[in-house]
């Protein structure tokens, strides 16, 4: 558990591939950290091939704080179980009594085989999200945009013979 109490706390979940992280635009509004699974650093070392991107941190320094499977950290007065949740890239939730009893997918009496399977079939029947090249570059940095090339613009890469 940690000590220190966290008075804002956003994350970025994962490295979403179907969304851009407004975590950068909290955190500048809000205050408060980001912060994803540990396992991202292995998201981040596969990527960085894909992208054939030198400057992409693998050590996950881009986050302001890196959670592991089991964890509590606290918001206030309130307390988040971190929880390592598969997927399509590593992610954590924090458990919360309504998911667990509205959440029409993860809700009490489903079990973790049942999930497995649901998701499993689902997926295989969903497109490649739109945004997910521009996504995953921006997302695997905690939504900062890639380093600035020599000419002080930065560039979303496109790999054509890669996936």
């Amino acid at each position: 558990m940690h000590d220190s109490t966290i008075e804002s706390f956003f994350d970025s979940a994962t490295a979403h591939a179907d969304h851009l992280s407004a975590a950068p635009y909290l955190k500048g509004k809000l205050g408060g950290k980001v912060a994803i699974d540990r396992q991202i650093r292995e998201v981040q070392t596969v990527f960085r091939r894909i992208f054939n991107d030198q400057d992409m941190d693998t050590e996950g320094r881009d986050f302001d704080q890196l959670l592991d499977d089991g964890e509590v950290i606290r918001i206030g007065e309130l307390q988040l179980h971190v929880m390592h949740t598969p997927g399509h890239t590593p992610a954590w939730v924090s458990s919360v009594g309504e998911q667990r009893a509205k959440n029409i997918h993860v809700h009490d009496g489903v079990s973790e085989a049942e999930f497995v399977s649901m998701r499993t079939e689902r997926d295989k029947t969903l497109a490649m999200p739109l945004l997910i090249l521009p996504a995953v570059q921006v997302n695997l940095r905690a939504g900062k945009l890639p380093t600035p090339e020599d000419n002080g613009v930065s560039y979303l890469k496109i790999p054509l013979n890669a996936l």
